[in-house]
Parts: structure tokens; C-alpha cells; sequence
């Protein structure tokens, strides 16, 4: 299966005229540690023969992925547009949240156009690519301070819709068809053994909750809290996909960390309360 859907993409990308400025985005799937580096693929060289400029991508561990993709483009004598090739996860053991990674950041540095889909992967179209910009998620941390329990702790967050960052505690109006991205910024102490998830929840100006999210943690690298160094500082990326069917109004955006094998929740030292509020969303009428 694996071989097979490289086949399926060099006969679809032969198929693709040649046009300036315009690259297609590939990412490898494979986890074995010599395709990190890789850029090319032996059954997709061999039958890829057409002229549209491809460029291949390790894209299943999220390390240093917005560097890399900036890289790649930049190496590139002009690119205005990019497709990306995004594997069908359940086929070839993609890593969905990597693809949710590169669509976000390559709509927040250009413009989506629209996707097409074929049996074994889709291509997401961007134009107006703007590499003179920073090809991060956010332009600051806002500087909020939260010591947990369980020997981890948070020293800031950034929220944002596509391109916008938002302030933490500004109220805004988010549009249901529209991706929240959210990044949070984690400490761990010694020795620490818990593997920790956050749940991101909604709740409604009465205070019940009607929407969840649930994550475990995981570093660049795709390792879990136990196994990240002590002090050392992490950031991790989080999307929030709300449900069309929830009702437009106001609600409060909260973090709730817990142990991932007891489930038991992590409490804020001096205020011994496992949610953490982190900001006010307006959702409009008529989205």
C-alpha cells in the first residue's frame, strides 16, 4: 500500500502542467529514521516524468516542520503557489495532526484556493505565498503563569485565527467554519513520570460545559511529558474545530490538565482548581 500510493500520486502529478512560480508540497509518511532527511522517493522518481516542481518532505514528526516547509520553499528561484499533498491517514499511517501543522501554516502565510480529492491523498491549494514574513504561529506569548500540582507548568499562551493573533483576553467572534489554533508554552520539573493530556473545553455563560477536546501532550518530537527534559521549555500546537450545530452566544475557552492513565486532574497550586480560563469567545450569528 505504501509503494503503491506513490504510484497513484506520479501518475496524477504527470498529469500537471508546468507553471511558474507553482510547487507541489509532497510529505513522506514513513518513520524510519533515514527518510528524515530524504527528499526524493525511488517509485515516485522513477515514475514521476512530468514537469510541474515537486518537493518532497518528512512530515511525521512535527519537529522543526515550519522551518523545514519555509526552507524548501525558499530554495525554490519563485513560488506564489504551493499545493500540498495530504495522505489519507487511515491508508498509509499519516499523522493528521503533522497535515493540520502544514494546511494551518501555509493558509496563514498565503491564501487557500480550494482541495481536490483522489483515492489515497487530496491536494490543498494555496496562492499569494508570502516567504518575508516569519513562518511561525504566533507573534508573542501572552505572559500567564499556571504551576500545577504534578511538577509541570504552563508560562504562556497565544491564540489566533489563520493569520490573526488574538489577545488572551479579548473577546472576539469566531466563525464555526474557521479553525482555532492555539499554542501553550510547558515547564516540567524532575523526575516528572506522569504522562499528562489537556482538555480544551467551552463553556456556556451558565457554566455547563457543552464542547470538549481532549490531547495528550506531546513534544516536538512526539514524545509525551515523561520523557521530556526537565526545564527544558515546550511549546505545543493545538486546533480547536467547533461544531457547526453549536448555538451562537458567549462562552468561556478553558484548559483542564489530567494524568492520561488515572485520568485524575492536575490543580493550579494556591487555587487547587482543575480548569484554567483561559479566554472569552463570541460566537456570531449566522455561522
Amino acid at each position: 500500500m505504501y509503494e503503491q500510493i506513490w504510484t497513484d500520486l506520479a501518475i496524477e502529478m504527470n498529469k500537471k502542467p508546468s507553471e511558474p512560480g507553482t510547487v507541489y508540497l509532497i510529505g513522506r509518511t514513513s518513520d524510519y529514521a533515514w527518510h528524515h532527511q530524504a527528499t526524493t522517493h525511488p517509485s515516485f522518481e522513477y515514475l514521476y516524468t512530468g514537469f510541474a516542481q515537486t518537493r518532497i518532505i518528512h512530515a511525521t514528526t512535527t519537529h522543526n516542520l515550519a522551518p523545514r516547509i519555509e526552507s524548501a520553499l525558499a530554495a525554490q528561484e519563485k513560488v506564489s503557489t504551493v499545493h500540498y499533498v495530504d495522505w489519507e491517514d487511515c491508508l498509509v499511517g499519516g499523522n493528521e495532526y503533522t497535515d493540520l501543522q502544514v494546511t494551518a501554516l501555509l493558509e496563514k502565510n498565503g491564501r487557500y484556493l480550494k482541495s481536490e480529492s483522489h483515492d489515497s491523498f487530496r491536494i490543498h491549494s494555496y496562492a499569494e505565498i508570502d516567504l518575508n514574513r516569519p513562518w511561525t504561529f504566533y507573534e508573542h506569548l501572552e505572559p500567564v503563569t499556571v504551576d500545577y500540582d504534578g511538577g509541570i507548568s504552563v508560562h504562556g499562551f497565544a491564540l489566533g485565527l489563520g493569520k490573526e493573533q488574538l489577545s488572551l483576553n479579548q473577546q472576539f467572534d469566531l466563525d464555526q467554519e474557521r479553525r482555532l489554533w492555539i499554542v501553550i508554552l510547558w515547564q516540567t520539573a524532575f523526575d516528572l513520570e506522569a504522562v499528562y493530556s489537556i482538555s480544551l473545553r467551552l463553556h456556556s455563560p451558565e457554566g455547563g460545559m457543552v464542547y470538549q477536546q481532549d490531547t495528550v501532550l506531546e513534544n516536538s518530537a512526539s514524545f509525551p511529558t515523561n520523557r521530556w527534559k526537565a526545564d527544558e521549555l515546550v511549546e505545543t500546537l493545538h486546533f480547536l474545530d467547533l461544531p457547526s450545530e453549536l448555538p451562537p452566544g458567549n462562552y468561556e475557552l478553558r484548559l483542564m490538565l489530567y494524568d492520561f492513565e488515572t485520568l485524575k486532574p492536575a490543580v493550579e497550586l494556591g487555587v487547587w482548581e482543575p480548569e484554567t480560563v483561559l479566554t472569552s469567545l463570541q460566537l456570531s450569528v449566522g455561522r
